[in-house]
């Protein structure tokens, strides 16, 4: 990460959250990578790639489908949260301490809307694990 930001400054990444539901529950679209570590579809964005634009083909590169008649139009929404990397650890904060002039990282995350009924497809060597959402009530 030292080099790239060397190279390149502060990375910016984006991820999608997908509500998908089942039996009329909400549930968060995961993709599982090994036993325990789970993240969103997302990733790395190029200098001076916008964050929607930028978002698109990297939810149609992890969950695209290969079939030209299941092409997906994916429906970017509002950011619901912006984490900070102020330095090389891997600790995210949901803000920017005010003593950091240069954060290394900055990932926004945005809601990626679903029609009622959608295909994507899963890549073979990831899992979808999907968390439900608890409502307080």
């Amino acid at each position: 990460m030292k080099v790239n930001y060397m190279k390149g400054g502060m990375r910016r990444t984006v991820e999608g959250i997908l509500l998908v539901h089942e039996r009329t529950h909400p549930h968060v679209v995961l993709l599982q990578m090994g036993n325990n570590f789970c993240k969103l579809p997302g990733g790395r964005l190029r200098p001076g790639e916008s964050e929607i634009e930028g978002l698109k083909p990297k939810l149609h590169s992890k969950l695209g489908a290969t079939s030209p008649s299941f092409q997906t139009d994916w429906q970017i929404g509002e950011c619901v949260g912006t984490w900070w990397r102020p330095n090389f650890e891997t600790f995210l904060y949901p803000q920017c301490p005010p003593h950091v002039t240069k954060p290394k990282e900055c990932k926004k995350i945005f809601l990626v809307l679903l029609p009622e009924r959608e295909y994507f497809a899963i890549p073979k060597k990831l899992e979808v694990d999907r968390c439900s959402i608890i409502r307080a009530t």
